[in-house]
């Protein structure tokens, strides 16, 4: 019998830059770091989650769950362009950060899209992708006939 080799996915490093395939970006996405912070603002009108999700991705973890040779010469800065212009992996960051903003909020989500501001540096050897959230919450039907509902936990209306 045969031994089985795991086939890792692959970089592509070009003279231009890093070249990532959709799976790349999101295999990119799975080895990052997480950590979140934010809070909902209800001065505001709607009241509306303020917040920031950072992903810390490690050169050494990327060169340990990629393949190729030329993964070896990648930099950070190769690394923190690549992130930042790779549309699956913007998506990818957009969505984590939605996702962990509708985590710490307990009321339905206003219908549209959320304001999501994508930032990459390099700090030494990792690589921060920071998606900065704006998402505004649904008005219950209670509160535009001008009464409160009874809330438990946290939520918009505070």
């Amino acid at each position: 019998m045969l031994p089985v080799r795991a086939r890792l996915p692959s970089l592509f490093v070009q003279r231009r830059g890093v070249v990532m395939t959709r799976a790349a970006a999101e295999r990119l996405l799975s080895l990052a770091e997480r950590q979140s912070e934010g809070a909902v603002d209800g001065a505001v009108d709607p009241p509306t989650y303020f917040g920031s999700t950072y992903f810390a991705i490690g050169l050494s973890a990327v060169r340990a769950a990629f393949a190729g040779r030329t993964v070896g010469e990648l930099t950070a800065g190769d690394l923190a362009r690549a992130v930042h212009a790779h549309p699956w992996f913007r998506l990818g960051v957009a969505r984590a950060a939605r996702e962990e903003a509708e985590r710490r909020i307990a009321r339905p989500l206003a219908p549209g899209t959320a304001r999501v501001l994508l930032t990459a540096r390099q700090s030494g050897d990792t690589v921060t992708v920071e998606a900065a959230v704006e998402l505004p919450c649904a008005v219950a039907d209670s509160w535009v006939a001008g009464k409160m509902p009874a809330l438990r936990g946290p939520s918009c209306r505070s």
